[in-house]
């Protein structure tokens, strides 16, 4: 695990900073979605045609897309705004990637099918040559929006939650999640 990522994971844990998800209570046409949480990062696999999905991340470009995670780069990526990243790839549904924990939950196909169809559009309105990063596994191109402490991957993460309908409670500054049951289902 590079070096960043520990000290993110061990400012992480030392803040109790636990994120709970819970998704939408009988969401119309429903159709499962997946939260996967490498531990030091989270991504969101959403549901494609014939079983497949495709698995999207939001990171600091120096960091996530090209692998510059000297620990001396941590302050500057969360002091102050630097180039954001969005990352993909395709999957089968429901993933099978070396995860510390895969969370699948259900919420509305229009929910998905539209936040999948923006993200799609976000990354191919990107003109520079996409890059691969063989060590996550992920394609990525530059993003429009910044990252920063308040702007990361985390925070990115839990609004896209959001537009799928479910509540993320806070604080969003770790990738430590936990899913709760829809409203109205608790005992």
């Amino acid at each position: 695990m590079p070096r960043w990522a520990l000290l993110l994971a061990a400012l992480g844990s030392a803040t109790g900073c636990v994120t709970t998800i819970r998704p939408p209570a009988d969401p119309k046409d429903p159709v499962s979605v997946a939260l996967i949480d490498y531990g030091y990062h989270a991504n969101l696999a959403l549901p494609g045609p014939n079983g497949t999905s495709t698995e999207y991340a939001y990171g600091e470009w120096e960091w996530f897309a090209l692998n510059n995670d000297a620990w001396y780069r941590v302050f500057p990526a969360l002091c102050w705004p630097t180039q954001g990243a969005l990352g993909r790839r395709a999957l089968a549904f429901p993933p099978a990637v070396p995860a510390e924990e895969i969370l699948v939950f259900t919420v509305g196909r229009a929910e998905a099918e539209g936040l999948l169809d923006r993200l799609n559009r976000r990354y191919a309105a990107r003109t520079e040559a996409p890059v691969y990063n063989p060590v996550v596994g992920l394609t990525f191109v530059p993003d429009d929006g910044s990252y920063c402490c308040f702007a990361n991957c985390n925070t990115t993460l839990a609004g896209w939650l959001r537009e799928l309908g479910c509540e993320v409670s806070r604080p969003t500054c770790a990738a430590s999640f936990k899913l709760a049951p829809p409203p109205g289902s608790d005992p």
